[in-house]
Formats: C-alpha cells, sequence, structure tokens
C-alpha cells in the first residue's frame, strides 16, 4: 500500500476525485490556510467507486490507467 491523500479541485462545480500521493501539505494565503496540495511530480489518479446494488457497501479504488484498460 502507498499512503496518499484524496483532492477534489472545485469551486461550485461537480469534478471527479483523485487520489494524490505522499503527504498533505497546507496551502498557504494571505497567511491562511487555504487547503491542501500535493507535491508537483505527485502520481494523481482519479478514484472509482463500486457499489454494491443489494446492500450500498462502496469499495473505491485509484486504479491505474493502464490497469483500468483490462
Amino acid at each position: 500500500m502507498v499512503r496518499g491523500f484524496q483532492t477534489d479541485h472545485t469551486h461550485g462545480a461537480i469534478l471527479r476525485t483523485n487520489w494524490t500521493e505522499g503527504e498533505p501539505q497546507p496551502l498557504k494565503v494571505l497567511g491562511m490556510t487555504a487547503g491542501v496540495k500535493g507535491a508537483k511530480d505527485a502520481l494523481r489518479l482519479p478514484i472509482t467507486l463500486f457499489r454494491c446494488p443489494l446492500c450500498g457497501y462502496l469499495e473505491s479504488y485509484a486504479l491505474h490507467p493502464e490497469l483500468s484498460q483490462k
């Protein structure tokens, strides 16, 4: 397992969330914390959710594009 965090870059829009490798770093704007950021070269993968139609159980995966095509 590789440590990472979930990100959602939005300002009133609906976007797909991503998994970002590493630890989140505080994002400072005018001396105040305004969210988090990851390293510029960090691996970012879209999160795919699967739901059981019977019970509603959810599992989420950050599938690498090469693997998600199979």
